[in-house]
């Protein structure tokens, strides 16, 4: 009767008189055995029809079936926690209602209800597994009060449920929550602020049981993934916040991964901790999976020349790049006391370096300059295009900004290139792992790049190609230049003086180093053969090839860096006339490609003869 004949009545008293009876017959209904059937039927059928009248067209009808679905909540917690994703559903809708009256009693509703969930989680009755894809859809939606009250639960589970269980889902809706940072609305920006500042401790530090079970389900992987990806965002506070919750990470598990001598001494001292550590290993284990992801985020912001503004409500006197650089100074010492512990990832590492070094703008380029835009309606064009939120944008211009950028990016990656060299690569794959880099480092100077990345570019590359020590030299130079002069056995080769250009001769003329400086020369003559490559192509970097031998100098011995070039340059012109004898020995070759043949083998050696005369 109350159903069909009042609350779906035309008559807006008699709707409203039917949502105030059935919260007085869920009242009656309190104390009724929830075993029998037509006790749940007609309680199920109370709130549809509650839930029903929230829908009204008529505000006052709205506010009354609001009432009584705060009572119904009130008196039969079961029938909200069995039907919860309705009553949010609703309670959303209700939330960002236009009448005031509506908005307060919403309100009203919405912490009864999270009083209901939170106890009936806590007590087992209910799982935050099934609110997580709820706030997973409604923290990406625009919505003002969706996204206002999805903030508003999520720090009601963080503060309340035991476990922290909402921990082991925080990757699924972190990205939208830092998005909320650069809301236009300051209510939700606050929010938003708070619920990263008390959850970001519980990533850091446990204290009891529970919430090491709940740190030990953390994702941290896809946690710094979309911390990285935060840091593309346009808004500078935003990506300083990201840059932050990445340093304290890493800084407190990654010290906490490698504990030092005090730490694992005996005692009753270190007993006390011994329950914290075990967790902190797990966690810290779980962070170093993670850190080849964490690199190209480090790299990204370390470039960032964004200053900080005395009206930023958080770490005002911070900036995205020295916290990046922080994060960058914790990661690489982490490296160099255990760098067989990296060892798994370093393909995780080549790629992000690679990504940064092969690419012309970097990392950097996905990051240009933002603007921040402020509309005003004297802007506002006949097409109506004027009119436009306000933010921070991307912006096309600032071609200086994104050039410091670059270098700073740069430097940072080279400068990590070596220190993976040095503490983690094994001796077995330092040969290959230099030959990863050293085309990518070479070909940036098609961009003509500033002196410093030239300068530390070069000594990358001289740190790189030098074998350590008892290493072999690759079979393009033979083992007599690592040896001593008391070492150096009888009958060593004597070049020939047919071609005084082969290894042979190369070894020879290099015999005559000292051995201190013949510890200097490179395995290989990889990069004179990509540098003479690239000149070939470009043939615009000649004028500029004598600063670049003048620095080869000052790295590695001259005699080596001259013999190199030679060689190398002799193998070029070989290698170009092999090539020209095979095209036109071959039937199938027309006119027209002798003579691209004979044009291109003529310019070849005029960029010989101009090299050397360099």
């Amino acid at each position: 009767l109350l159903s069909d004949d009042y609350v779906r009545s035309t008559n807006e008293d008699a709707r409203k008189g039917g949502a105030v009876a059935l919260a007085a017959c869920a009242i009656g209904l309190k104390k009724a055995n929830e075993g029998r059937r037509d006790v749940i039927e007609c309680r199920d059928l109370i709130l549809a029809s509650v839930v029903h009248a929230c829908q009204d067209h008529s505000q006052r009808v709205r506010y009354y079936a609001t009432e009584s679905l705060f009572n119904v909540t009130k008196v039969i917690p079961s029938l909200a926690v069995r039907h919860f994703f309705i009553l949010f559903e609703i309670l959303r809708s209700l939330y960002a209602d236009v009448d005031l009256d509506v908005r307060s009693g919403a309100e009203l509703l919405d912490k009864k209800l999270k009083e209901v969930i939170v106890g009936a989680i806590n007590s087992g009755s209910f799982s935050a597994d099934a609110c997580v894809p709820v706030f997973a859809r409604f923290v990406y939606m625009r919505n003002k009060a969706t996204k206002q009250l999805t903030l508003t639960w999520l720090q009601e589970f963080s503060e309340k449920l035991v476990g922290d269980p909402i921990l082991e889902f925080l990757h699924l809706f972190l990205g939208g929550i830092f998005a909320m940072i650069a809301d236009p609305n300051a209510t939700i920006r606050q929010l938003a602020l708070e619920f990263l500042q008390l959850v970001l401790p519980k990533l850091l530090f446990g204290n009891n049981e529970d919430f090491e079970d709940a740190q030990q389900k953390v994702d941290f992987d896809k946690i710094l993934q979309s911390l990285v990806l935060t840091m593309e965002h346009p808004d500078p506070f935003v990506r300083k916040v990201a840059m932050y919750w990445m340093l304290r990470i890493v800084q407190a598990h990654m010290s906490s991964a490698f504990p030092t001598n005090s730490d694992q001494k005996g005692g009753e001292k270190s007993v006390a901790k011994q329950a914290s550590v075990k967790y902190l290993t797990a966690a810290s284990t779980s962070v170093r999976n993670a850190l080849p992801h964490v690199l190209p985020g480090i790299l990204v912001s370390i470039g960032d020349t964004h200053q900080s503004r005395a009206k930023d409500a958080f770490l005002p006197d911070q900036t995205t790049h020295n916290l990046a650089e922080q994060a960058n100074t914790c990661l690489q010492d982490a490296v160099k006391r255990d760098g067989k512990a990296f060892i798994p990832h370093l393909g995780g590492f080549v790629v992000a370096l690679r990504e940064e070094l092969d690419s012309p703008g970097g990392l950097i380029a996905r990051n240009p300059p933002s603007i921040e835009r402020r509309p005003y309606r004297m802007d506002v064009k006949p097409d109506g295009s004027g009119i436009e939120s306000t933010g921070w944008f991307r912006a096309s211009d600032g071609v200086e900004e994104r050039d410091n950028a670059l270098i700073l990016s740069r430097l940072c990656a080279l400068q990590w290139v070596v220190v993976l060299y040095e503490h983690v690569v094994p001796d077995s794959l330092k040969a290959e792992y230099a030959s990863e880099f050293i085309d990518c480092i070479i070909y940036q100077l098609v961009e003509q790049p500033p002196g410093i990345i030239v300068v530390k570019s070069f000594e990358v590359l001289a740190k790189i190609t030098v074998p350590a020590k008892g290493q072999e030299h690759r079979s393009i130079f033979s083992a007599l230049l690592t040896w001593d002069d008391n070492d150096k056995p009888e009958g060593s080769p004597i070049p020939s003086l047919n071609n005084p250009m082969d290894d042979v001769s190369a070894n020879f003329a290099l015999g005559i180093l000292e051995p201190s400086r013949r510890r200097l020369v490179s395995r290989d003559r990889a990069v004179f053969a990509a540098l003479i490559d690239l000149h070939s192509k470009h043939e615009k970097l000649l004028m500029d090839v004598s600063k670049v031998i003048e620095l080869m100098c000052t790295l590695q011995p001259p005699e080596f860096i001259f013999i190199a070039f030679a060689t190398e340059l002799e193998n070029f012109i070989v290698t170009k006339m092999e090539q020209r004898k095979k095209i036109l020995e071959s039937p199938e070759t027309d006119a027209s490609a002798i003579k691209e043949e004979l044009t291109a083998f003529s310019k070849d050696l005029a960029f010989v003869s101009n090299f050397a005369q360099q």
